[in-house]
């Protein structure tokens, strides 16, 4: 999953690629072959530079696997020895309450976000239906305008015609 590149500059070009998935991912296996791979190379005195890339062509890195808390600890993000997230949040009834009051709140502001761009969107659906309309009606004007100088031409050369001699 993880290849890595010595490049004669000193750069190590540290390339992602699942090849069995779509798009890469996050996840324990990966973090330790990371680890095993990209980590050593911070000790080298001829490695100047480090470019992570991913061979996939539209993305990065599209998210982690459902083994989040595992990665995190993988990762040094959670100490090895913490009890699980779980247990945490239920250790008391206190702070399962505040916890729980933070998912309403960020439930509430996905809400409103999602008010926001649906207020955003009939706006500027009504704005190009009035753009639409005022150049339908402008190209009509213009139709007209054509008309009414086409006459005129029409009206003014019967008249020349008229006004010349025989």
């Amino acid at each position: 999953m993880i290849e890595v590149e010595r490049r004669p500059d000193g750069v190590a070009v540290v390339v992602l690629d699942h090849p069995a998935k779509p798009v890469n991912t996050l996840s324990p296996a990966v973090v330790d072959e990371f680890n095993g791979k990209v980590a050593p190379l911070l000790d080298e005195d001829d490695i100047r530079g480090l470019v992570v890339v991913s061979a996939k062509p539209d993305t990065f890195i599209a998210g982690a696997d459902l083994e989040l808390e595992a990665l995190k600890r993988k990762m040094g993000l959670i100490p090895a020895e913490a009890p699980p997230v779980t247990a945490r949040v239920a250790t008391s009834e206190e702070q399962y309450e505040e916890e729980m009051e933070k998912v309403e709140e960020l439930k509430e502001n996905q809400k409103d976000i999602v008010e926001d761009d649906e207020d955003f969107s009939a706006e500027q659906q009504e704005k190009e239906r009035r753009e639409k309309a005022h150049i339908e009606e402008s190209k009509e004007q213009d139709i007209e305008d054509l008309k009414e100088a086409e006459k005129l031409t029409k009206k003014q050369q019967r008249e020349r015609k008229n006004q010349m001699p025989d």
